[in-house]
């Protein structure tokens, strides 16, 4: 009997250290869960899709559908200027990652990505507004090649 117990006790020990010995420990480096809401994951996931097959426009018109910033032409413009002039220096983007998310209040939130590239990645800082009667809109699209600033903001 004694030895029994003794062997279930080993036994319980021996598969508790697997089971911790198993888990990884969270890498602080790449954040496991950032939360922000469905809508907004499938509006970006569809523009950032659109921008690592070249199409920028495409991309940059399904992520501002409903929004008000639709209208502001001149800034599309500027945006695919300047991610033209981006990816002539450093690459075309090969992949994406959300790297932060910010809530302000239960309608607002400003989502980070990074665009990776072959040389250098880009940040981009995306608000979106839940307005009552369109759902999650996409009200400032921002992006920047400043990696010393990607970690203070």
């Amino acid at each position: 009997m004694k030895t029994s117990i003794t062997f279930f006790v080993v036994l319980f020990f021996v598969s508790t250290f697997s089971l911790f010995a198993q888990q990884q420990p969270d890498d602080p480096l790449r954040p496991s869960r950032i939360v922000y809401p469905d809508k907004v994951k499938a509006l970006t996931k569809v523009f950032f899709e659109n921008a690592i097959a070249d199409k920028m426009s495409e991309g940059y018109d399904l992520l501002t559908m409903n929004s008000p910033i639709v209208d502001k032409v001149e800034q599309k413009m500027n945006i695919l200027s300047q991610f033209r002039k981006a990816t002539s220096l450093y690459g075309v983007p090969l992949d994406y990652e959300v790297v932060k998310s910010a809530f302000m209040g239960n309608n607002l939130i400003e989502v980070q990505f990074v665009t990776l590239h072959d040389k250098l990645p880009l940040r981009w800082k995306m608000i979106f507004y839940k307005s009552p009667k369109r759902d999650w809109i996409a009200v400032s699209i921002l992006f920047d090649d400043q990696p010393s600033e990607f970690f203070t903001n």
